[in-house]
């Protein structure tokens, strides 16, 4: 897919309350998508402009993948959001949640992007002391290698 932007394009995805929000707002440098403990509050992608270490890039928050409801149509439209934001991107961050261990969600969801021919980078959110690190190996049998623990809402970790 051709990018429309003159920078690269860089997609954080996750499961939901994992931090996504909190993320791209705290790269982004100001409060542009709604953050909340809510599932599903963010439904479509959200486009900002960021500059984090001297790299300009656009930087796209996405839905949470979840697991489908019988009956609940905002999957598919949520699903094909972050399908699209996945093709869209140059890099994709996947985001996981450092107070959960990983979940059969999280391995699906690396199933899939390893499908994909993008760079990932595995960043575990909510890392807020080295208490809350998971354990190394579980997270390498994600497939990723060189897990980045931050805490977006202290900033601890992104000047890495």
């Amino acid at each position: 897919m051709a990018n429309k932007f003159q920078q690269p394009i860089v997609a954080i995805v996750g499961r939901p309350n994992v931090g996504k929000s909190t993320f791209f707002n705290r790269i982004c440098g100001s409060r542009i998508a709604i953050e909340s403990d809510i599932p599903k509050t963010t439904r479509d992608r959200i486009y900002g402009n960021a500059d984090w270490c001297g790299k300009s890039f656009i930087l796209v928050d996405t839905a949470g993948l979840f697991e489908k409801d019988r009956n609940d149509n905002l999957q598919e439209i949520t699903k094909s959001a972050v399908e699209t934001a996945i093709k869209e991107a140059d890099k994709i961050i996947f985001l996981l949640d450092a107070t959960d261990s990983v979940t059969s969600y999280d391995r699906e969801i690396a199933k899939a992007l390893h499908k994909s021919s993008k760079d990932i980078f595995l960043v575990v959110n909510k890392a807020d002391n080295a208490k809350r690190e998971m354990v190394t190996h579980e997270l390498l049998s994600l497939g990723f290698k060189n897990p980045n623990f931050v805490s977006a809402i202290s900033g601890r970790g992104l000047a890495d």
